[in-house]
């Protein structure tokens, strides 16, 4: 039977300041009761991830807090049902059910980085990122033990069909899975990378209704409407925002989509845009609305990750599984673009999901690759006796590395690299599976100890959520987003944790960081993804922490971010990532803003006011409406 599933979807309103909205569940009264909530209160609980917490939403717009108890630990995603609300935390990883004025836990000494939860009936399934596993528990075994597993790559998403069949996504992979949890898993599997019809580009969310799954294509900027019955694609909803901030029907990294009761409206959570859009699923495609990209903005695609070393700096690009390589050594202060490589294939050289790259001594890059665990080592250097221009041919493969078998010969879980950075003599490769670091040379090859086996550096054990790491004459730090620090090792291999930059008056509390550097001169560089927050201090073994420069503002004017991620130390200063803005901005080693730029335009002079076609630092908020539950 061929489902009419709908093609297209009609943006109905838009509920913003959502900070990190990533996920979405509807709240009937009947749940509302057990989380005690005012009798017959119903609405949408949207999980502001920079926040750390749950807010209700309501035909009366963003209301309170939902405050469960125990307080909720680094929540990341929620879904419910009529009775109960489940919710995935990371401090300790596991599952938290909240059921009938009861909470119970789920998952632990099992889950490892669990990122999305569905239920039906008694079973529970997680998508777990550093086990590279869907797990699926069932509440009525004994010690709710797990009765299925399904082997993936990035599981991201994870939902339940009325046939208690399971669809979840895999983010690296770039493919959706329709699993019948009796039987072997991973299921089948449907598309492979791309943009066109029964393609995705790092799938995320993911809902089923009536016949129909909902993808969310995060690198598409789409949702993806496919038929269960075949898993083909009937439609897709919405258009990419060409400036950040756009909305009412235009979407910009979707994180999760779920319904209301009645199916009349879909609630997409995007993360990026700190907000929830509501869309009517049905009617004719979206007209184009005529906004395009102003001609004085500077926009481009970056991935989370930044490198620069001597005379080159690589950024990504994730929608292209490329790396574009810039010359840190023209005649103007702003990085040139000479050259891009990779692409989205198996081979050696090409990439199908990009975790990091670094630049190395002698003008080459180091980029691993998560879908296929492989890191290769490229060579990127011009001609400089003459000038350097753009070279399609540039980039040379030097070598790639296995990382599955050097791992492996240790005895060790497939690794999930997370972060590159070059510590003056070694390539340090974070591994969110193994909890260390593992050291290469500059060409690539596991550096190892007298026994042979690949030397490394285990991570603390109060370490969360590490995202990205720097180091320096022997020195390591590493960003722990979820846990709201930074962690230094020492030389003698002992760790300590940092929640605050700066002593006295002049201090800075982390809430997120997330981008780390080091510079040659010795500041530590900081960005801090929920608060708009980069920071810059002077940092010594055994000294503390004492602030040169902070800077927390939220906007598009030069010297303000939304959602700075990597940051790396360049010649006379730092490169941010202003992600949320589609640029990098480079600022002086006292913080002194030096210029914003994209690929091929470049700011020198500091804005200070919105110029025409741009949107407001802020988007207004829009009048909010949420839809009423089931009357049924």
């Amino acid at each position: 039977m061929v489902v009419d599933c709908p093609q297209h979807a009609q943006p109905v309103a838009q509920v913003e300041d959502l900070r990190g909205a990533c996920s979405v569940a509807f709240v009937k009264t009947s749940l509302g009761r057990s989380l005690g909530l005012p009798e017959g209160t119903e609405g949408m609980v949207v999980l502001e991830e920079e926040r750390g917490l749950l807010r209700l939403v309501t035909q009366a717009g963003p209301g309170q807090e939902l405050a469960l108890d125990p307080p909720l630990r680094s929540p990341c995603a929620i879904t419910a049902d009529d009775e109960a609300l489940l919710v995935v935390e990371r401090a300790p990883p596991r599952i938290r059910i909240v059921h009938g004025g009861v909470t119970r836990y789920i998952g632990d000494a099992v889950l490892h980085e669990p990122v999305a939860v569905a239920a039906h009936g008694t079973k529970v399934a997680v998508a777990d990122a550093a086990l590279r596993q869907v797990l699926v528990f069932d509440l009525a075994a004994q010690a709710n033990a797990v009765v299925a597993r399904a082997d993936g790559v990035a599981p991201a998403g994870v939902a339940f069909d009325d046939a208690g069949r399971l669809w979840w996504t895999d983010a690296a992979a770039h493919r959706v899975h329709r699993w019948t949890i009796d039987g072997p898993g991973p299921g089948q599997a449907f598309g492979e990378r791309g943009a066109f019809p029964d393609q995705f580009t790092e799938p995320t969310g993911i809902a089923c209704r009536d016949g129909c799954v909902y993808v969310c294509d995060h690198l598409n900027h789409r949702i993806a409407v496919l038929d269960q019955a075949t898993g083909r694609m009937a439609g897709w909803w919405g258009m990419h925002a060409v400036i950040p901030r756009q909305g009412k029907g235009r979407i910009h990294y979707p994180d999760a989509i779920a319904f209301t009761p009645d199916g009349s409206h879909a609630l997409v959570c995007e993360g990026f845009e700190d907000r929830v859009q509501l869309l009517a699923p049905g009617g004719p495609a979206p007209i184009d609305d005529g906004l395009s990209v102003p001609r004085d903005a500077v926009s481009s695609h970056f991935g989370p990750d930044a490198s620069a070393l001597g005379p080159i700096m690589a950024m990504t690009e994730p929608e292209t599984g490329s790396v574009m390589i810039f010359n840190l050594l023209g005649s103007t202060p702003a990085p040139g673009h000479i050259a891009t490589f990779g692409g989205s294939a198996a081979l050696p050289g090409r990439y199908g999901a990009i975790a990091s790259v670094c630049v190395l001594p002698g003008e080459r890059i180091a980029v691993v690759d998560r879908s296929n665990a492989r890191l290769d080592v490229v060579s990127a250097s011009p001609d400089r006796s003459q000038p350097v221009a753009f070279d399609p041919f540039l980039p040379r493969l030097v070598r790639s590395t296995d990382l599955v078998a050097m791992v492996g010969s240790v005895g060790g879980k497939v690794p999930v690299i997370v972060d590159l950075a070059w510590d003056g003599s070694e390539l340090l490769a974070l591994d969110g599976a193994n909890r260390c670091v593992w050291r290469f040379d500059r060409n690539g090859a596991p550096v190892r100890y007298t026994s042979g086996e690949p030397k490394r550096t285990d991570l603390p054990e109060g370490a969360r959520e590490p995202v990205q790491l720097a180091g320096s004459r022997g020195e390591l730090v590493v960003a722990d987003r979820a846990g709201g620090a930074i962690w230094c090792c020492r030389e003698d291999g002992t760790w300590s944790r940092m929640a605050e930059l700066g002593h006295g008056d002049a201090t800075v509390r982390l809430v997120h960081p997330f981008g780390v550097a080091i510079t040659d001169d010795g500041v530590l560089a900081v960005t801090d993804e929920s608060t708009d927050g980069v920071h810059l201090a002077r940092w010594g073994p055994g000294s503390g922490t004492t602030l040169v420069s902070s800077t927390v503002a939220r906007g598009i004017l030069d010297h303000e971010f939304w959602l700075p991620q990597g940051v790396t130390a360049m010649r006379d200063g730092v490169l941010v990532v202003d992600r949320g803005n589609h640029r990098f901005q480079a600022f002086g080693p006292d913080g002194t803003w030096r210029f914003t730029g994209s690929l091929g335009k470049f700011y020198t002079r500091k804005r200070t006011q919105v110029r025409q076609n741009e949107l407001p630092p802020v988007a207004p908020p829009q009048p909010p409406a949420a839809p009423a539950g089931d009357e049924s």
